[in-house]
């Protein structure tokens, strides 16, 4: 298919064919908050009541709605704080929500079933919402991203032409999504490069929960490269001693697990004598939420 080159948003603005709608999902890389407009375009699309981009945890059972087609703060904050704990599809997409799946509400759990749930009762009902089509465009153990639209009794469940045409736009969310991702990837990692951070006199790295190093300033590049106290590698920073390495790692996973840091430094010998190298180990926050790919980091 050849997508004509377009302005999503103005050049057409009325047009929710199939072609825009692809533009209006890379337009969202141009424009953060352009998601609203494109699940907005979605939803016509569609013919559904509602749109939305949203997350959810398994593991710990919680979740939020990232971007919606309408604006509704109350409930999208009622679903962050208790709904979204509550939503019976969920629990049932645990071990079927891989990416690139589509699943229609109703091949998961019956609308008789649904029904007799709260969540349907205080949350769908007022919305006039039954049916519900899910895609998941990505998915990491056990967090996922995914679209929900969502159609009321009226409207009726997803034909098979509906679903062939969410197949046409499931490549192009995901690639729209992993490239949004870099970008905050990226503009985190440009804020931390442009800090006073490459100007102090003493080394700093910035590591993820792996150890792996993230940024060095220039102190720390010099210590590095000159493979003496301290280095790196494919497992992440690491001393000459294994045990020394070891306990530098603990520190590591416990300042960014659970923001402890130690008032001792840990202590590295030099292997060419002098005084000992002195490591403090302490969390920083990171870029977080669904659109980020390091959420946690510790300066070293």
């Amino acid at each position: 298919m050849t997508v004509p080159i377009r302005n999503p948003g103005i050049d057409d603005p009325g047009d929710d064919g199939i072609e825009a709608l692809i533009c209006r999902v890379y337009g969202t890389l141009m424009d953060f908050g352009g998601w609203q407009p494109c699940l907005q375009a979605l939803q016509r699309r569609l013919g559904a009541g509602t749109a939305a981009l949203m997350s959810h945890d398994f593991k710990e059972n919680n979740g939020e709605i990232v971007f919606w087609s309408k604006q509704a703060p109350a409930l999208a904050d009622s679903y962050r704080d208790y709904f979204a704990a509550r939503n019976p599809w969920l629990p049932l997409q645990r071990f079927t929500a891989a990416t690139g799946t589509l699943e229609q509400g109703e091949t998961i759990l019956s609308p008789q079933e649904l029904q007799k749930t709260e969540f349907y009762h205080e949350w769908l009902k007022p919305q006039e919402i039954l049916h519900r089509l899910s895609l998941t465009i990505h998915r990491d153990g056990e967090e996922v991203v995914f679209f929900s639209i969502m159609r009321s009794r009226a409207q009726g469940s997803f034909s098979e032409a509906e679903l062939a045409q969410c197949r046409i736009l499931m490549p192009h969310l995901r690639q729209a999504f992993r490239i949004q991702r870099k970008l905050a990837d990226l503009h985190s990692a440009r804020t931390i490069m442009n800090s006073v951070v490459d100007r102090l006199p003493v080394g700093i790295v910035f590591v993820d929960a792996r150890s792996r190093p993230l940024f060095a300033n220039h102190a720390a590049e010099r210590l590095l490269s000159a493979n003496s106290s301290l280095d790196a590698d494919a497992s992440g920073l690491k001393t000459a001693d294994d045990r020394l390495t070891a306990t530098l790692r603990r520190r590591i996973s416990r300042a960014i697990g659970a923001g402890e840091v130690d008032e001792a430094p840990l202590s590295v010998p030099r292997p060419a004598g002098g005084a000992d190298l002195s490591v403090f180990v302490c969390p920083l926050p990171g870029q977080t939420g669904v659109f980020a790919l390091k959420k946690a980091i510790a300066a070293v």
